[in-house]
Order: C-alpha cells, then structure tokens, then sequence
C-alpha cells in the first residue's frame, strides 16, 4: 500500500486506537462476535494459542470500517479537537456518522461553506411534479422565516416543520425532501435541521429562494 508505518495511516486520518484494533486481528482472532475492542479488552483476551498462522491479508476496506466505529463513539467535543483547523463542533455532529476518517470531514462539510450548482430536477420527492414542488418548497421558506432566532436550533426546527406537516396532513418527504435539497445542494445529505442550525437563518433562506427560483 506504500505505507512505511502507522503513522502515515495516522496522518491520513485513522485513530490510534482503530489502528490497534484493526492490526491486532490481522493475526490474531479471539474466536467471539466482537470485532471492536479497546486495548484493556485485547489485552485481557488475548492468547498465543489463537494467532492465526496463515499470512494476513490487509483489507482496506475493513480498516475503514472499524475506524468508522470508532469515529461514531467519539464524542462530539473530542472529535472536533481532533480535527482541527475550523471545525465546528455542530458540523461534526452532523456528518460524524458518515466519517471513515477524520481527514473525511472537509468534503462532507463543504455544502457547509459553499453551495455547488446544482440541477433542479433533484429538488423534486418522488410523486410530486414541479408545481407541487415549488408549492411544498414554498412552504418550508415561509416556515422558517417565521421560525425565531431562539428556536433556529435543529430541535426547535424539527417541531416546527414535524408539527406543520402534522396539522395540513402533508407527507413528510413532500415537504422535507425539496428542503434538504435546496439548504445543502445534495441530492444525499446530513440531516436538513442541523444543516439549517449550522448554516444559520439568513443563510439558509437565501439558499431555500434560489432553490425555489430554480423551479
């Protein structure tokens, strides 16, 4: 793989502990279900009569998975010091589920920073038509600019558009799906609210307008 040591793995973004882990069942198998285990758990398990004495095989793609585990059990405080730079402990709640490695935070944040053009087909839920759509998006702009600066929080948004869903019998997916689309530019995105919360009102009722112009 053209890594000298596990520091370059490091560097690229797997946790120590992940790193541990994953290398310890390289050669080893505690002959049990559980796959994550931390270093007092390897240690008080392992034995020399379960090393595996054919030659391992390394598998990136399981590396990533056991780091991602690990990412996910992380707390949001802890993650964001470890990330650095201008991470926002809000965004890392919001993307830390989709994180294989820390160094995957940048790129599953970047909607955050800055809009890509996108093509207005994606704003439309399945079942609904362009008008429908316009009529649903509409609707969630009006919603939120209503929405008070003390309520512009992921829960306080959540209510709000859950409960007006709930009171005009609309589906959830015909109101939310041309929102979530329109904040983040994404066809598959985080959570619509806690992007909302990140992005801020003004923000994001410039970005829910031109979602609606593009219809």
């Amino acid at each position: 793989h053209g890594d000298v040591s596990v520091l370059d793995y490091q560097k690229q973004g797997y946790l120590a502990d992940a790193l541990v882990n994953y290398l310890s069942f390289l050669g080893w198998n505690p002959k049990t279900e559980q796959e994550v285990m931390t270093r007092d758990e390897l240690i008080k398990q392992f034995d020399l009569a379960k090393i595996n004495k054919n030659n391992p095989i390394f598998d990136l793609t399981k590396l990533n998975w056991m780091n991602k585990q690990y990412i996910k059990t992380m707390p949001e405080d802890k993650l964001t010091k470890l990330i650095g730079k201008d991470a926002n402990e809000k965004a890392v709640k919001l993307v830390k589920d989709r994180m294989e490695k820390i160094s995957d935070y940048e790129a599953l944040t970047g909607f955050l920073q800055k809009i890509t053009e996108y093509k207005p087909e994606i704003l439309i839920a399945k079942g609904l038509d362009n008008p429908k759509t316009k009529e649903m998006l509409q609707a969630g702009f009006d919603i939120a600019e209503k929405v008070s600066s003390e309520e512009w929080n992921e829960g306080g948004l959540r209510e709000t558009y859950i409960e007006f869903t709930e009171e005009h019998d609309i589906k959830k997916g015909d109101l939310l799906w041309p929102l979530r689309v329109s904040v983040t530019g994404l066809e598959k995105s985080p959570d619509v609210f806690g992007s909302m919360d990140v992005l801020g009102k003004e923000e994001s009722l410039e970005r829910i307008e031109k979602g609606i112009e593009k219809l």
